[in-house]
């Protein structure tokens, strides 16, 4: 696994570690690229194993870089729900003020709902 926090200069670039198969990037600010296509502050993007990463930053930049092997077995995830199991996500997914994991008496019951994720960035686009 690895997490970096990086602040770079105009002009430097970085190669992401290609032993990881998940690797993504988030991007603080500036304005980093990766082959051509730019990042936009606030973006997350996600990068298929095995390519190779190089990222550049037109301007100065700061960006999360993280990676590490898929977590098959140990927990499921969707969206910031992480459970040992889909089942548990599903009751976790309930409005509050129903029974569910994360509720209990005393905690905020606003309610945002679970977004509806279909697909997830894996290249940049430009």
């Amino acid at each position: 696994m690895f997490y970096l926090d990086l602040q770079f200069d105009a002009g430097s670039t970085i190669l992401l570690p290609q032993e990881y198969e998940e690797r993504a990037i988030f991007v603080v600010d500036g304005v980093p690229e990766v082959g051509g296509a730019i990042l936009t502050a606030g973006s997350m993007t996600v990068f298929d194993a095995g390519d190779n990463v190089a990222v550049s930053a037109r301007t100065k930049a700061r960006a999360m870089f993280f990676g590490c092997e898929p977590m098959t077995d140990l927990a499921t995830s969707i969206w910031n729900f992480v459970a040992s199991s889909k089942e548990r996500i599903e009751a976790g997914k309930k409005p509050i003020g129903e029974e569910n994991l994360w509720s209990s008496a005393g905690r905020q019951t606003e309610f945002i709902p679970l977004p509806d994720i279909r697909a997830v960035l894996r290249k940049p686009t430009g």
